[in-house]
């Protein structure tokens, strides 16, 4: 039997907000719709994350699930193509958030510092880590120079170029944008929230549904286990380089984007170009 072994409580209030259908399938993970949101099912062997089931299975590779599916939600059970997922007798359990008491310390800085130092030492040259070594891909040179460009001046009016910038289902760029906003929101520096939503927003439909879907989770500081354990070991300067290992499993290049953008807040705030 197909069972839930964990899922977001939020998930609870859009369930029947109109029919259910299967947006994209992948091994470990499908991305499901409905009229206002997008939810995913994942393999165990995925990080809890918002709007997520995670359920007992290692891949969905041997169901038969299409793009554009409808699934039915009947008897505690939704039933996705030949896939039927248990829902009865679930335990809730909220999602891992991040603490927003970040202060600007020295434990702190050399949590960041132990981050880029192994950000350095990684051998990918895809994506944002392309600010760390030299790209030939036409598209990431391109991103890259919005990187660096903003790097050189923090101009946040620069950020709203990031989106749906690069390649895949989340392009770097907002990948990059979320871990900026993941370490935003443990500083509590709301308005540089504030100000990136309203830069942001009126862009978001330049990049992919589940890109929308991840940033509008991020700007309401929302995040993975992975990512609120990376920025947990930074607070403390403690086991960093191991959480930054499971980020980095997360999709193609998407988690060490992710490192990148905290990284460049880390930048930022030394600076002291920040919107508090």
């Amino acid at each position: 039997m197909v069972t839930v072994q964990w899922y977001d409580p939020a998930l609870n209030q859009i369930m029947n907000d109109g029919p259910i259908l299967v947006h994209s399938v992948f091994e470990h993970a499908i991305n499901l719709v409905n009229h206002h949101s997008m939810m995913t099912l994942v393999s165990d062997s995925k990080p809890k994350a918002p709007l997520t089931w995670v359920c007992n299975l290692k891949s969905f590779s041997n169901h038969q699930i299409e793009h554009n599916m409808e699934c039915i939600v009947r008897n505690d059970q939704l039933h996705i193509g030949d896939l039927v997922i248990q829902f009865k007798d679930l335990s809730v359990q909220s999602l891992g958030s991040i603490s927003d008491n970040f202060k600007l310390s020295e434990t702190v800085l050399n949590g960041c510092q132990t981050l880029l130092t192994w950000s350095i030492k990684q051998t990918i040259h895809e994506g944002a880590m392309g600010v760390f070594h030299e790209h030939d891909d036409l598209i990431s040179v391109y991103f890259i120079k919005k990187l660096k460009s903003y790097l050189s001046s923090f101009d946040i009016h620069e950020c709203k170029d990031f989106i749906g910038c690069g390649h895949g289902l989340t392009p770097s760029g907002d990948d990059v944008l979320v871990g900026m906003l993941a370490m935003a929101h443990a500083f509590n520096h709301l308005g540089f929230v504030h100000v990136l939503f309203k830069l942001c927003e009126p862009q978001l439909t330049q990049t992919t549904d589940v890109s929308q879907s991840m940033l509008r989770h991020a700007f309401n500081g929302r995040f993975n286990d992975y990512q609120a354990q990376l920025i947990q070991a930074i607070s403390l300067d403690k086991d960093v380089k191991e959480c930054a290992k499971w980020c980095s499993t997360l999709g193609h290049t998407s988690g060490y984007d992710f490192i990148v953008g905290v990284l460049m807040y880390y930048f930022m705030i030394k600076k002291g170009a920040t919107y508090a």
